[in-house]
This record gives structure tokens, sequence and C-alpha cells, in this order.
């Protein structure tokens, strides 16, 4: 009987050591884990073993360590389809808002094939970028005039990043380069790119042809079309939204509301019609009142009526100062100052305005 007794204890030691867990190396504990794609919201342990998630439990898990998370949101990383910061100082930011994906498809990254190259094995973050078509058509325009010096292109060999007297975004692209440019945007989608991005609104040269056959070359290739559209406000968005619907292209269109400004119900019901007719149309926007903002003393805008010291230190070539402001006088030497500066601004004049009453907001 004893012998016996022996046996069984025998057989049973296996199954014991196999049902105890491994140890994770890393466990995060208590914290309210959110998956889209399960539609799990609920607070979860996390058990992590190396660089993989092993285990999702509600019950209690040990690691090496362990990382009370209560209170605390832990999903899958972000993916930032939208970032122009592509270096490392930046992606470290951005990691610290939880992206694990940064992507530059709006403007997009030339010579794809180099970039990609250069960031290979020296990234913080998944990177990724599409066709700049704006290159795109420079570098074509750039060929053509050394070779023939087409109407309206200087004869010469030097790079149109050196004429500083051309501005390539203002000229159309001529008909017999298009299948040319087409060719080079091919060769990008090769070299790895993730779709093309079509930030026309930087280049109000381009025609509604030439933009209406990248549209069609993209349904072709399945490339994803990204779009900063042109000024024009919801007609801009329709003129999108009717170029992919033709041509069965899939669209994101930017930062819609910065696009569609007072329109922008509008735009927003468009993008969502074309969704219920089965486009392949998504779009995207930020929640906050301003747009190309910047962290920097307002130089831009001066007042005739304020000359008193400038509060802010000597700044820029000479230690020149920036003036105090008054947007009713304010000049502007750029079309991208900001959504803030052209609305919030208050009038700082001290005697009477002749455009406006002081305090009133533009």
């Amino acid at each position: 009987m004893r012998h016996l007794y022996y046996f069984i204890l025998l057989l049973t030691l296996p199954c014991v050591a196999q049902s105890q867990k491994p140890e994770f190396d890393i466990v995060l504990k208590n914290g309210r884990v959110i998956d889209p794609e399960t539609g799990l919201d609920e607070v979860r342990n996390v058990g992590i073993r190396g660089n993989r998630i092993v285990e999702i439990s509600s019950n209690a898990l040990t690691g090496k360590e362990v990382i009370d998370v209560s209170n605390l949101v832990v999903s899958p990383g972000f993916i930032d389809i939208h970032a122009h910061g592509q270096t490392n100082k930046e992606n470290e930011f951005q990691a610290h808002d939880g992206v694990t994906t940064a992507l530059e498809l709006e403007v997009g990254r030339p010579n794809i094939g180099g970039w990609l190259a250069s960031r290979k094995d020296n990234a913080v973050l998944n990177y990724g970028a599409s066709v700049a078509h704006q290159w795109v058509r420079e570098e074509i325009m750039t060929q053509s005039s050394d070779k023939a010096g087409p109407e309206g292109l200087p004869k010469d060999n030097t790079k149109l990043s050196d004429r500083s007297s051309y501005k390539s975004n203002y000229l159309p692209l001529k008909k017999e380069l298009m299948q040319a440019s087409l060719d080079l945007i091919d060769l990008e989608l090769q070299a790895g790119a993730m779709g093309i991005g079509v930030s026309i609104g930087y280049y109000p040269g381009a025609t509604r042809e030439e933009i209406f056959n990248v549209y069609e070359f993209a349904a072709l290739r399945k490339a994803l079309l990204v779009t900063h559209v042109r000024e024009g406000r919801a007609l801009a968005i329709q003129q999108a939204i009717a170029d992919a619907a033709v041509n069965g292209t899939s669209l994101h269109i930017v930062h819609i509301n910065s696009m569609a400004m007072d329109e922008i119900s509008l735009a927003i019901r468009m993008v969502g019609h074309a969704q219920q007719h089965g486009m392949d149309i998504t779009t995207e926007l930020y929640p906050y009142p301003a747009s190309s903002t910047f962290l920097q003393p307002d130089r831009n805008l001066d007042c005739a009526h304020d000359t008193s010291p400038s509060p802010y230190p000597a700044a820029g070539p000479g230690g020149r100062r920036p003036t105090r402001s008054c947007s009713c006088r304010g000049r502007r030497n750029s079309s991208r100052t900001s959504f803030a500066t052209r609305r919030g601004r208050t009038c700082s004049a001290r005697g009477p305005c002749p455009s406006c009453s002081a305090g009133q907001f533009h």
C-alpha cells in the first residue's frame, strides 16, 4: 500500500510543476486595460516577458518587477499618422504621450529609400512616410529645366533649392511632364513609401488635372492618398472627395477643421455621407482652436500707438527686440500666422485707436 502511495505521488508531481505559471519579467498591476480591437475596458493585470505581452488576466500575476498602475490606462501604443517631427528627440516627446509609431503621411519624405535607410536601427519609435508629391513635382521640373528650359524655368543646372527667386509651388506642371511625375511616385512607392502625400495647400500652382491624375494613379496602385487640401474651405473638401469617389481612391484628409474653418459642420457631413456610401475615406481634427503655433516672441505685429519698452528680452540678430502689438494695425509676413494671433489678440494701444476700441477681440 505504501508503494502504491509513492507511485501516485510521483505521477502527480509533474502535473503540479506544469500548472505553476512561469514568472514574468514585468507585471503591470491593476491598470485599466483598454483594447479597441476586442472592446475590452476593464481593470486587469498584464504580464510581459521580453518585449511581448504574454498574459492579460484578472488574476494576480507574479514577476521580477511589479508596477502598480492603478488609476492609469494601459492600452496599445498610439499610431500618429501626422507627425512632422521625425528625429529621435521629437520621438522621445511623443513616446511620453503613448505614441509608439510616428508616421509622416501628410507632406511625406523626399527620397524615401534614403530616408528609410537613415532611420533603420536608429529610431526610437516605429517610423514610415508617404511619397512627398511636392518634392516629386519639384524634381521633375528641375530635371526638365536642366534639359530643355521650359517656359517659366531658368536654363541652368542649379537645383531648385538653390534658386532663391524660383517658386515651383506656384507653377503648373506641364502636361508632358505628368507621366514622368507619376513614374517617380511609383519608384518611391516601390522604395517603401506608405501612400502618397498630396499637400496641395502648399503648392497652389498645381492644376486640377495634375491632382486628378495623382488620385487616379493612387487608386491603380491601391495606395492611400493623404491630402492637405487647397484653400477653399468646404469646396476644397468636396473637390478631394469627388476626385477620390470617381477614381476609387482611399483618402485621408488632414486637419479638416483648419481647412474647413467655419464650414466644418458641412465638411464633416460630407465625409460621413461618403463613408455611408461605401467610400474608403477618413479625416482628422484637433481639439484646440489654434493651428501652426510657435513658442516665440511675436515680431510680426507692431503698433504705432505703443512706444513703451518691450517686455521681451533681446532676441534675434543684433539683439533686436519685438515690439508690443496691436491687432488692428498688425502686419503679417506669413500666411501661416496662427489662428490665435488672427482671432484672439487684444489691442494694446494706449491711446485712441483709429480702427478699434482697446480690449476688442479681432
